[in-house]
């Protein structure tokens, strides 16, 4: 096949970068065997346009955008994402706090894929998630001293939703070196939170690359995370959970990615803002999807 114009060009670019599709053969986590199923890469998501909506052949796509997660009403988190190219000589997606009052957060999120619910959507049969990311902290953390890190926490999340079921995932690492997972089931219209993920301590490194990769299997209307991998240490997990059900009124299947900020209590002296200032380089953020 060939491309006579620039415009198909871009087009067939851009398709690269959001996702390429593969045939394969599995394993079934059920020890059935499946042949010809679909695996989709989503790969270099870091790279995607910032708050820029894409319309693509099967699918929509948001680009990057912030969420501003507010703990106290009133107070404020100032935050930044920009595409750096100079930092490392290649190109990164630059998250940062700038500013604000303590303990507010910066979510940055990205919907890679979403489709109205009357329609065709591809990820119906999708089973198995692999999240994984580089990322570059550039701020103070000390893991014997945990009051004298600059950043309260990270974490790592991804969403799918096939209207009226959401299956929400996320993985938190905190200033203590305790990593949580993300209970979505609720009490009382609440969801239950955070919650920790026993014997796993690893800490997050400053001023260095880190990885993350988080596995899990979506069956039977349940999540289960099955590995959590940190900087090559890797933890074996069976935590298993219900999907809940969207918000009345959401109209929308989708699939998102983010990675959030959590701001803490400032304990620089060299600026006049309740919270420290933070910034994570992120590369290599792909979601790897099997059915």
């Amino acid at each position: 096949m060939t491309y006579p114009n620039l415009n198909q060009i871009h087009l067939l670019k851009l398709l690269l970068v959001v996702v390429t599709l593969s045939y394969w053969s599995c394993q079934k986590d059920d020890n059935t065997t499946s042949s010809n199923t679909f695996q989709y890469s989503f790969t270099s998501i870091e790279d995607l346009p910032i708050a820029q909506n894409e319309q693509l052949e099967n699918w929509d796509t948001t680009g990057w955008g912030v969420y501003e997660d507010i703990i106290f009403d009133g107070t404020e988190i100032l935050h930044h994402i920009e595409h750096d190219e100079t930092t490392f000589n290649t190109k990164l997606l630059k998250t940062q706090i700038t500013g604000g009052d303590a303990y507010n957060n910066a979510f940055f999120t990205n919907t890679i894929a979403k489709r109205w619910e009357e329609l065709n959507w591809y990820f119906n049969d999708a089973l198995e998630f692999e999240y994984t990311l580089d990322f570059y902290p550039e701020v103070g953390i000390n893991c014997s001293v945990s009051d004298w890190s600059e950043v309260e926490g990270l974490e790592f999340t991804m969403q799918h939703v096939i209207i009226p079921e959401s299956w929400g995932w996320g993985i938190q690492w905190s200033k203590t070196n305790t990593w949580s997972f993300w209970n979505d089931e609720k009490i009382n219209d609440e969801a239950i939170g955070w919650e920790n993920i026993n014997n796993v301590n690893d800490c997050i490194f400053p001023n260095e690359w880190n990885s993350i990769k988080i596995k899990g299997i979506i069956k039977n209307n349940t999540l289960r995370y099955t590995s959590l991998n940190i900087n090559n240490n890797n933890h074996e997990l069976n935590i298993v959970l219900s999907s809940v059900n969207v918000p009345e009124g959401w109209s929308e299947n989708f699939i998102q990615v983010g990675f959030q900020i959590n701001g803490n209590s400032a304990i620089l002296n060299n600026h006049n803002h309740g919270v420290d200032p933070v910034t994570v380089y992120l590369n290599n953020l792909n979601l790897n999807i099997a059915n």
